[in-house]
């Protein structure tokens, strides 16, 4: 079978990569081209003195094709393996109108009503996807060697995605997917002037919308690593033992997987009222004062299509397993599962949380002028997200499933093989919510948790800063912020890891003993619980009945930012506009990173048991910032000092050059990696550390191949967790150093009316290298090295615009 695939593969050979593997010796590389088109409509009407319109109507749309990676293929010679053969088609729609009744000159109505729809696809030209795509090249994986049942389970059609540990090149189609979301919102407000009081009542409705298809391992994906093939007692010579193409060869992946996946159609409403007095309690002192009450509904499914997990409910498994075999931690009630609104006892209700009814978000502010030039400014505020939960974008346990190929029970030999990797075709079919808490008995989980009392996340942010006008149009300010994040949203956590109660009993946790799930009918084959026998950290876990227990979407997480900022403005005067600002600063937090808009989190915690351990350093924190900009119109041509008449004028004048330069300390580090702490849904490991710095001085480019002391972290003992911290504050990446140019003129071509601009802009000018992050995994034999810049090389573009 691996033959056959690999007919699929070009065979020419560009270098001769290396002698023993030819890794390496196919290296392509081409531009990702992507066309680009964009309009906007404005249009504004005074009606009469008193009633004003305006309206907006926004179109934008991308088209990318994305680069092939393999040798010889092409959009007009394609190779349905080459996994960067796909398309990206963007576009988004954005109508706005706006009413403006000017009752009286103390009172203004103003109605506002946008809506915004953003549209994406994902498709592979020898994919496809039914329900969105006309599947003109479909490709059967039957031709590959694959069983047909492989193709009769899938919604989709495509080359099953084969990939490699080791650096080797991947190919088949990737996930195809596409969403769209949209949002429609309604602003009203009334604003009424009453002596010193500047009065501002309103209301704002928004409805977000979030319909997607796809994603997943619809075709199927299978990874290969040197598991099999390598030597498991002498590990003398690494390279020498094993490789991922070896395993291919006899068609044993390390994992494998299909997947089933829904669509989902999600609504939420969210709705707020705000009242806001500007006070001018003298010429120099004005207070701002108002209060803002928000209300989230959380996302509901128009299909019905809403799960989410119940670590209390009572299993339904209690009665079904055999007690005398499950060891001492394991002796109690089974709780955990899956609960389907819209069924069962659920029936009627249509979302998985209660809503936050107490975000009432004072605010307050003040300008104050105590002499001539100088305008003090503070101010407080708090501030809510704007909606409770995320639209749940992970592939829907009960509504969608995947599929997990069994490829070893033991961690050492191999089970299945690529030919028939689920024997007799035998895949899971979404079961719907039918099942109710036994939903994914024996696998692996992704859900939500279930609550009433979920708190919406908001930020606590302050304020002061000093504003000082100097002589010569010179304007200097000073200032500090502060932010304070509370009940923020954590990256994705597994809540079946094994309580570290258990972990002091070290390898007994791998012996394998008695499964008292043995025979349950629920459990499907793929399961290790579908066995005799089981690993005893499997029954220790919290919910043994399950394996990882993915939650997303839990807020909880705390940050905290501090900031002193010093600007200084050079206002124009004599053609030159100049602007500095610097920024010290401090961002610390207890999660790593925040989940995008599709539900994706960047991290894990080491252990969920331990959160407060956590608190470190933001990874994105830029300790010190400096910018320096600058505008100026060279003094050459009609009406300046120099060469204003002639034909010099002509040359030399109209120009004008500016610059933004930017230099910023670089971003705290992350060590990852080390002994695993242990296979029950353990979080992401770190070494230890001898607790010595391993900062080193010197400069960036003669650091490159130790960038940090890498001797001052040690592999952690098995079953015990690092002690380094989330990120190194003593040790960060390097810093930018940037300075962008620019210069541009202006040819009159008839009178003010009809111009010709032209503009050369320089990215990078002096080709200045910043460096990237270096490796950070321990376990890495690149471990501490930098190997790739962080800023593009010096890039020049030129430009001409019509103005008329």
């Amino acid at each position: 079978m691996a033959r056959k695939i690999l007919g699929f593969i070009p065979t020419q050979r560009r270098s001769a990569g290396d002698p023993f593997t030819a890794l390496g010796n196919n290296t392509y590389s081409a531009p990702t081209p992507a066309n680009e088109d964009q309009w906007d409509i404005k249009l504004d009407q005074n009606v009469t003195q008193q009633h004003h319109l305006v309206g907006r109507l926004s179109y934008w749309k991308v088209f990318t094709r994305n680069t092939p990676s393999l040798p010889g293929v092409s959009y007009e010679n394609p190779n349905p393996a080459d996994t960067g053969l796909y398309t990206v088609p963007r576009r988004s729609y954005q109508p706005m109108v706006g009413y403006t009744w000017t009752v009286n000159p103390r009172s203004i109505l103003d109605v506002r009503a946008a809506y915004t729809r953003y549209e994406v696809s994902a498709t592979h030209l020898n994919g496809c996807q039914p329900l969105f795509d006309s599947c003109k090249n479909p490709f059967n994986p039957t031709d590959a060697g694959f069983p047909t049942y492989i193709r009769n389970y899938t919604d989709v059609q495509g080359f099953p995605g084969i990939s490699f540990s080791g650096g080797y090149q991947q190919f088949g189609v990737p996930n195809q997917q596409w969403y769209t979301p949209d949002s429609l919102a309604g602003l009203t407000s009334w604003t009424q002037i009453t002596g010193r009081h500047v009065l501002k009542f309103g209301f704002e409705w928004r409805r977000q919308h979030y319909i997607r298809g796809g994603g997943g391992d619809r075709v199927g994906r299978f990874n290969f690593s040197d598991a099999f093939t390598r030597r498991v007692n002498n590990r003398a010579n690494t390279q020498l033992e094993g490789n991922p193409i070896a395993s291919f060869l006899l068609g044993y992946p390390d994992t494998g997987s299909i997947s089933r996946v829904s669509f989902s159609d999600e609504i939420s409403h969210y709705f707020a009222g705000f009242v806001q007095d500007d006070f001018k309690l003298s010429p120099k002192l004005t207070l701002n004062l108002g209060v803002r009450y928000d209300v989230s509904r959380p996302f509901r499914d128009r299909l019905g299509q809403l799960s989410f997990f119940d670590p209390y409910a009572v299993s339904p498994l209690n009665s079904r397993i055999n007690r005398a075999f499950a060891p001492p931690g394991m002796q109690g009630t089974i709780l955990g599962g899956e609960e389907f609104p819209n069924l069962g006892r659920l029936a009627g209700v249509n979302n998985t949380m209660g809503i936050d009814w107490n975000n009432l978000a004072p605010r307050i502010g003040l300008a104050w002028q105590p002499m001539k030039n100088t305008v003090v400014r503070s101010g407080f505020s708090i501030l809510y997200k704007t909606q409770l939960g995320e639209a749940i974008t992970a592939p829907r346990d009960s509504f969608s499933v995947t599929n997990s190929m069994l490829t070893t029970a033991d961690g050492a030999r191999p089970v299945n093989r690529l030919m028939d990797p689920w024997p007799g075709g035998n895949l899971i079919e979404p079961t719907r919510g039918s099942q109710g808490l036994l939903t994914n008995a024996g696998l692996d989980l992704s859900a939500i948790m279930g609550s009433n009392s979920e708190k919406v996340p908001y930020i606590l942010q302050w304020n002061f800063n000093v504003q000082r006008q100097l002589p010569g149009d010179w304007l200097v300010e000073v200032g500090y912020t502060g932010t304070g994040g509370r009940q923020l949203n954590r990256p994705a956590s597994n809540w079946n890891e094994l309580d570290p109660q258990f972990v002091g009993l070290g390898n007994q946790l791998n012996q394998l003993v008695t499964n008292p799930f043995f025979g349950i009918a629920e459990i499907p084959s793929n399961s290790v619980l579908s066995r005799p026998t089981v690993q005893l950290g499997q029954l220790l876990r919290p919910y043994p009945q399950f394996g990882n227990v993915t939650i997303f979407d839990r807020n909880g997480a705390t940050s905290q930012y501090h900031g002193m900022t010093v600007r200084v403005d050079k206002r124009f005067s004599h053609g030159l506009t100049l602007l500095g600002s610097y920024t010290a600063s401090k961002l610390m937090d207890d999660f790593s990173g925040i989940p995008d808009w599709q539900g994706a989190a960047p991290a894990r915690d080491r252990t969920r048991y331990d959160s407060k351990r956590e608190w470190a350093i933001n990874e994105e924190d830029i300790s010190n910032r400096l910018v320096v900009s600058y505008t100026y119109e060279l003094p050459f041509g009609r009406g300046k000092k120099l060469l204003s008449e002639g034909f010099g004028k002509h040359i030399a004048g109209g120009w004008q050059i500016a610059s933004i330069h930017t230099f910023s300390t670089g971003i705290p580090i992350q060590v990852v990696g080390g002994t695993a702490y242990h296979a029950f849904g353990a979080g992401a490991q770190r070494p230890n550390s001898t607790g010595v710095s391993a900062g080193l001085d010197g400069r960036p480019q003669d650091r490159l191949q130790s960038w940090f002391d890498k001797k001052q972290f040690t592999n952690p003992e098995p079953f015990t967790l690092g002690n380094v911290g989330r990120t190194l504050s003593d040790v960060r990446t390097d810093g930018l150093n940037q300075w962008d140019f620019s210069a541009s003129r202006r040819f009159p071509l008839y009178g003010d009316r009809v111009s010709l601009e032209y503009r050369i802009f320089f990215r990078n000018i002096l080709n200045h290298a910043d460096f990237a992050h270096p490796e950070r995994n321990f376990n890495s034999p690149d471990f501490a090295r930098v190997t790739s810049t962080a800023v593009p090389a010096r890039q020049v573009q030129m430009e001409m615009r019509l103005r008329f």
